[in-house]
This record gives C-alpha cells, sequence and structure tokens, in this order.
C-alpha cells in the first residue's frame, strides 16, 4: 500500500530539465502517484551537493514536520540530520518492495532541526 499521504519533492538531477520531470511525473502516475508537487534548488556551483539543496528546500519549509530523501547516490554521510531521513536504493534496481516498506517507517521519524544546519549555510561559501 502506498498510501502514506506524502508529498513529492524532486531533489536528483531530473529537476532540471521540464521533459526529465514530465517523464518522472508520467512514471508516478503509472503507479498510481500523485505528481512532483516540487523541487530543490539548483545552486549550480561544485561547493553544493545534493544534500545541502535538500536541507535548504526544507529551511524553505517549515511546515514540513516528516520527510524523507530518496536517491542511489550516498546523501546521508555529511549531515547527521539527514540519517533517519535517508534512503538509499541500489543504482541498478531503484525503488523495491522492501524500501517502501523501510520508507514508511522512516516518515515516522520527526522533522529534527533542520535549521541549525542551514542557518550554518548562511555563515559558509554556500550560494544564498
Amino acid at each position: 500500500d502506498l498510501s502514506c499521504n506524502a508529498t513529492i519533492v524532486l531533489s536528483s538531477t531530473w529537476r532540471l530539465k521540464p521533459q526529465n520531470r514530465q517523464a518522472v511525473n508520467a512514471a508516478l502516475r503509472k503507479h498510481g502517484l500523485a505528481a512532483v508537487a516540487d523541487r530543490t534548488p539548483d545552486f549550480g556551483c561544485q561547493l553544493a551537493r545534493r544534500d545541502e539543496e535538500i536541507l535548504d528546500w526544507m529551511c524553505h519549509h517549515p511546515e514540513v514536520m516528516y520527510w524523507l530523501a530518496i536517491d542511489d547516490v550516498d546523501l546521508g554521510s555529511r549531515h547527521n540530520i539527514l540519517r533517519g531521513h535517508f534512503l538509499k536504493t541500489n543504482p541498478r534496481t531503484g525503488l523495491q518492495g522492501h524500501d517502501v516498506k523501510l520508507a514508511m517507517q522512516l516518515l515516522k521519524h520527526p522533522r529534527g532541526d533542520v535549521e541549525a544546519i542551514g542557518s550554518r549555510r548562511n555563515m559558509s561559501l554556500w550560494p544564498k
């Protein structure tokens, strides 16, 4: 059962081109899921990484109480806040049934102190 009332925010490089976002939405619809609701910012520099773009989006959306990042790239190694909010999938097989079960469990973890990470971003070399 995929009914968890989740909203999808796209953070992969697929978010950067309209035709890729359309392909993602078509795949979601095929599985009975809602289309992508938003996408994370693209800082567009090598200093920024996807985990930082996700945290930036979270800082701008305090209404989000429960969240989860799903990727086949390890996003959880740099920021402790991502631990408990990150599910790494197999790059060859993508999201599988056992991943969905784990995702549903991880979505029960409260927001965490995302803003503490975001406030440190303002004092660093990250673009604003």
